[in-house]
């Protein structure tokens, strides 16, 4: 593999990334990741309703205590998406 993301999780990337204006959406500070908030491990789709903005140490705490942090960004994201759940955004 050439370490390239597919074109359609590629495209899913930068709108996150445009809608939530390249910034970590829980320090502010600039974004280094694009995070699966509900992890591809687990079946969470490149949908942009499951994506987030995060700098590299809010995407550390992320994956450090999953379940906490995974709540918080979904309610971030809701309010920029409406109402939704976890369903809507599995594979």
């Amino acid at each position: 593999m050439s370490g390239r993301l597919p074109v359609n999780r590629r495209r899913a990337y930068e709108i996150a990334a445009e809608r939530d204006d390249w910034q970590c959406q829980l320090c502010g500070r600039p974004a280094s990741d694009v995070h699966h908030i509900l992890f591809r491990s687990h079946g969470g789709s490149d949908d942009p309703r499951n994506l987030i903005c995060l700098c590299r140490s809010c995407h550390s705490l992320a994956h450090s205590d999953e379940r906490v942090y995974r709540d918080r960004l979904f309610e971030i994201n809701k309010k920029k998406h409406g109402d939704f759940s976890v369903e809507d955004v599995k594979i």
